[in-house]
């Protein structure tokens, strides 16, 4: 990885530095390979620098990026925004996933154990029993119809 620092301005305002740099590489690097390289370059502290934006130039193997180096923490803290100061600094952790239960085989020639199928079955038939046929009139259509007298 290759980094030319193709502008560098001091913002005494801000208390920091604005570097514009490119980066000669095939793949994209990482925030954290950059920041650690530009660092050195410019014999700062990686606490005090803020990669702003890193944007890959379409067709060629080169990216451009913004870097602002601050002279302290608390013009740092005062005036970067939280996840800018985040961003790189986090490793992405991996949702770990609950080993599958291993299933429990009965040894070959046994019969599964009848006592796990009986609760299952009996569930289907009640099951069953609950729900009318669908011929058979239900309790609700039932209900006798209000008489109404008829006007003569």
């Amino acid at each position: 990885m290759k980094i030319e620092i193709t502008e560098d301005k001091k913002n005494p305002l801000l208390d920091r530095r604005e570097v514009r740099f490119t980066v000669d590489t095939k793949t994209t690097p990482s925030r954290k390979e950059i920041k650690s390289t530009i660092a050195n370059s410019l014999k700062a502290k990686e606490d005090l620098l803020v990669i702003d934006t890193i944007r890959q130039i379409s067709g060629k193997n080169l990216s451009e990026g913004y870097v602002k180096v601050y002279a302290n923490t608390e013009a740092l803290k005062e005036i970067e925004l939280g996840y800018k100061l985040e961003r790189g600094t986090k490793e992405q952790k991996k949702p770990e996933e609950p080993a599958p239960a291993p299933e429990q085989k009965p040894p070959e020639g046994e019969a599964p154990a009848a006592e796990e199928e009986k609760p299952a079955e009996e569930a289907k038939e009640e099951a069953k029993e609950e729900k009318p046929a669908e011929g058979a009139p239900s309790e609700e259509k039932e209900k006798p119809k209000p008489e109404v007298a008829e006007n003569g």
